[in-house]
């Protein structure tokens, strides 16, 4: 007989928001759970609205999106706007981080392998990265104050890093 257990084929789907929502999983950081993860509130409680539309549905199933309407059935009108904000907060910490990455990385590609710190700055690069990934992949937005913590950790091993290995190249 078909089994439906979906994680026969979709293996770790939804494993980044659910540990971003959770507040678990970065590195150098505290656990965090989102507020909201503490109320209790299910993914349906913001993913209302549906992705996809037209015949193909009823065959391939559906997916909802994210929207401030969730918001507002619980907090009041007065959270207009919260979830544009957010995401644009976690947006733009993303792109400072990812720059600092950037010079952090060729900085590293450019060190000797041999030098005392490389070990070290090697191991901050990969954390800030691992840091990185998870919020762009697991949507920060999820969370906003752990993927601030994330990201502001990301930046500190970034900036580390080449202080590192600045004084090699």
């Amino acid at each position: 007989p078909l089994s439906y257990r979906c994680n026969i084929c979709h293996i770790a789907k939804h494993t980044g928001p659910k540990q971003m929502y959770m507040g678990i999983g970065g590195k150098g950081v505290p656990s965090t759970p989102s507020p909201m993860f503490l109320a209790q509130v299910d993914c349906i409680g913001c993913h209302l609205v549906p992705k996809d539309k037209g015949p193909g549905v009823a065959f391939k199933g559906q997916t909802l999106n994210a929207t401030e309407l969730g918001c507002f059935s619980c907090h009041g009108d007065e959270y207009r706007g919260i979830f544009a904000m957010w995401k644009e907060m976690v947006d733009n910490s993303l792109a400072e981080t990812e720059s600092k990455l950037l010079k952090a990385k060729e900085i590293l590609d450019r060190s000797d392998k041999g030098y005392k710190n490389y070990r070290k700055a090697h191991k901050l690069y990969s954390d800030a990265k691992y840091n990185y990934d998870f919020v762009k992949y697991g949507h920060g937005v999820h969370n906003v104050d752990y993927a601030d913590l994330l990201l502001a950790k990301a930046r500190e091993n970034a900036e580390e890093v080449i202080s590192l290995l600045s004084k090699n190249n």
